[in-house]
């Protein structure tokens, strides 16, 4: 998609295809990633820890990035260049800073009790 304008009469169908294998890819991954960060805090926090998640990441993607990135419009290579970094630093956010999460379910602390019939 960085390279569409180069593309000539075929700028069109480089857009929309970019546009659609990212959005498949995107939009299946977006619902693991929501059930990941809710994973990452105590189950007391869960609730809060998921709205700061959501809020800061609407907050970044519909406010920040555009107001950063607009004076580069002109520029595909630096307007697409800026949101590979940020990706590739978003990527890595969750290998340094997150914990794993297969296996480590919390112990329930209440006694399930079993009817006798």
């Amino acid at each position: 998609m960085a390279m569409a304008h180069r593309a000539g009469s075929y700028a069109t169908v480089v857009m929309v295809t970019g546009a659609l294998i990212t959005g498949v890819t995107v939009l299946s991954a977006f619902t693991a990633t929501r059930v990941y960060r809710s994973e990452q805090f105590p189950t007391a926090l869960r609730g809060c820890g998921h709205i700061f998640g959501e809020s800061f990441g609407r907050l970044f993607a519909g406010v920040l990035a555009p107001f950063v990135l607009e004076p580069y419009t002109a520029s595909p290579t630096i307007f697409f260049g800026t949101i590979f970094v940020v990706v590739t630093i978003g990527a890595f956010i969750p290998l340094a800073f997150g914990r794993e999460t297969i296996g480590q379910l919390e112990t329930v602390t209440e006694e399930v009790r079993v009817a006798v019939a």
